[in-house]
């Protein structure tokens, strides 16, 4: 078949704007899969996965008979993709490889073919043809093509139309990847910010609210002296930059409240060095504003893991060095570790705090 090279590459400059809009989350894929089938004339576009042993199934998928392409999908996924031979082929081949299942498998093999025989004559497909795009640590994905059944199919090969954009959806699936793993992250962090029973606000500068957790926002909620006016921190009686500035020079903030025999509320601020979790991607100095909660060990060792970035081990060390006095050899008899692991762990947990002395290190727990 002869492929007029102009329109292949107009409707795949087109095709690459359409990818990178669904690597970002603008658009589902199934645009992308109308977009290929019609720059190849395919009967079918499907994106594959396939899992650690080969095993493929149909994913998103386009085709010019939606009853077609959903009966094709449910008999393939329900029942047909254990007998499908190309899993077990493609699935330790690097992007890029293109497979045919007409070079893979030849007339006599597919005579002897469950596959061959009983899900492509039914269902009006002759066979297919695809590449492997781009294996992450539990899935391999493979672009395929279903061709209709007959003879002037028999012919035809998609692999020069697919040419020019199979690097970019194989870029556009790992784009993906890394933003479902970013985003799984933030949600991670922001449900260990809200499993702290200590109210927490995280400020800029300026005094501008970043983060809170589920105690700040119903504090928040329940103490009109803590006010946020267009986002920034402002409690009644409002603070001048020079007061907010010696107030964090203290380490405290002292909010009186409205209703009568009311204690003031009492906030500790404590410096983000640029290098812990809250203060990541963020290039500029943040301020760390916390309530009263519970006081325990375990509760400040969550603090210290969630605020600074510190393992569960560090956090466990600053528990040790700074509420029971421990020196680092007890520390290392304490926890069965040699010597030289605990001043390892001790950089560890200067570095990500800002300290760059014990008694600073004894104040920033202290303070939580």
């Amino acid at each position: 078949m002869k492929i007029n090279s102009k329109r292949v590459e107009s409707a795949s400059a087109a095709l690459v704007e359409d990818i990178y809009a669904t690597a970002l989350g603008d658009q589902p894929w199934e645009p992308v899969l109308h977009g290929i089938r019609q720059l190849t004339g395919a009967r079918l576009v499907s994106l594959m996965t396939l899992d650690g042993t080969g095993l493929p199934m149909m994913q998103k998928i386009a085709s010019d008979d939606v009853g077609w392409a959903d009966e094709l999908r449910q008999s393939y996924n329900a029942e047909f993709h254990g007998h499908d031979p190309t899993g077990q082929v493609v699935a330790n081949w690097a992007a890029g490889r293109w497979y045919d299942d007409r070079e893979w498998n030849l007339p006599e093999k597919r005579t002897r073919s469950v596959f061959h025989q009983e899900f492509f004559p039914p269902r009006d497909a002759g066979y297919w043809e695809g590449t492997f795009l781009h294996r992450t640590e539990t899935l391999g994905h493979f672009l395929s093509l279903v061709g209709r059944g007959g003879r002037q199919d028999e012919v035809r090969s998609y692999r020069d139309q697919i040419a020019g954009i199979q690097a970019h959806l194989g870029r556009a699936i790992r784009m993906q990847a890394r933003l479902d793993e970013l985003q799984g992250q933030v949600a991670q962090g922001e449900a260990a910010l809200d499993a702290l029973t200590a109210p927490l606000f995280l400020l800029d500068e300026q005094r501008r609210l970043l983060r809170t957790n589920a105690a700040a926002r119903a504090l928040m909620a329940r103490e009109p002296a803590l006010r946020f006016v267009q986002g920034c921190f402002a409690p009644a009686g409002s603070l001048d930059p020079a007061s907010w500035q010696a107030a964090c020079e203290r380490g405290v903030v002292v909010i009186p409240c409205k209703a009568p025999g009311t204690r003031p509320l009492v906030l500790t601020l404590i410096p983000v060095p640029a290098q812990a979790s809250l203060a990541r991607d963020r290039q500029r100095p943040l301020t760390l504003m916390l309530g009263s909660g519970a006081r325990s060990a375990t509760e400040r060792q969550r603090h210290l893991c969630v605020i600074y970035g510190l393992t569960a081990a560090e956090a466990a060390i600053c528990i040790q060095l700074c509420d029971e006095g421990l020196s680092p050899q007890a520390c290392a008899d304490v926890r069965q570790v040699l010597i030289g692991t605990i001043r390892s762990q001790i950089k560890s947990i200067y570095f990500k705090t800002g300290v760059t002395r014990l008694p600073e290190l004894v104040r920033l727990v202290a303070s939580l």
